[in-house]
Parts: C-alpha cells; sequence; structure tokens
C-alpha cells in the first residue's frame, strides 16, 4: 500500500517556494507607542540554543544613528551602579 502513491518532493517543494523580495515590508508609517508588553512574562523563554553571531550590528553603530537623524534619549539610564 505504500507504494501506491508516491510523493516528488522536487515539485512540491518548488511548488511552494517564497520569494523574499516580494516581502519588504515599510513599517516606518505604523505607531507602537501605545504598544504595552509589561503584562507579558518571558521568563520561560530559553533562548540558550539561539545563535546570534551573524548578525551584522554595524548599522547601529552611535555614528551611523547621528548621521540617520536617529536619537538616543537615555536621560533615564542609572549609570552609578550599585554600592
Amino acid at each position: 500500500m505504500s507504494s501506491l502513491f508516491t510523493v516528488d518532493e522536487s515539485k512540491l517543494s518548488a511548488a511552494f517556494q517564497i520569494d523574499p523580495s516580494k516581502l519588504q515590508m515599510d513599517l516606518s508609517g505604523m505607531d507602537f507607542s501605545s504598544l504595552d508588553l509589561s503584562g507579558m512574562d518571558f521568563s520561560g523563554l530559553d533562548m540558550s540554543g539561539l545563535d546570534l553571531s551573524s548578525i551584522d550590528l554595524s548599522a547601529l553603530s552611535a555614528q551611523s544613528g547621528m548621521q540617520s537623524g536617529m536619537s538616543f534619549d537615555l536621560s533615564s539610564l542609572d549609570l552609578r551602579g550599585t554600592q
């Protein structure tokens, strides 16, 4: 009975391909300021197997942020440390 049906995996894979260039989304007009995540509990989230070594963070440097007009408000950070 198992030989009654065969699946051509390459044709099946080709039928469901996603073109990443079609997924370009502009989220610049979306306002997330009222999004409240304070009730969410992430304490059980295990990210120990997540490998972030291939992420290029060079675009987030302070210099590129200033050049793009992006600013960071660090006035609320307590950098004194604990004593």
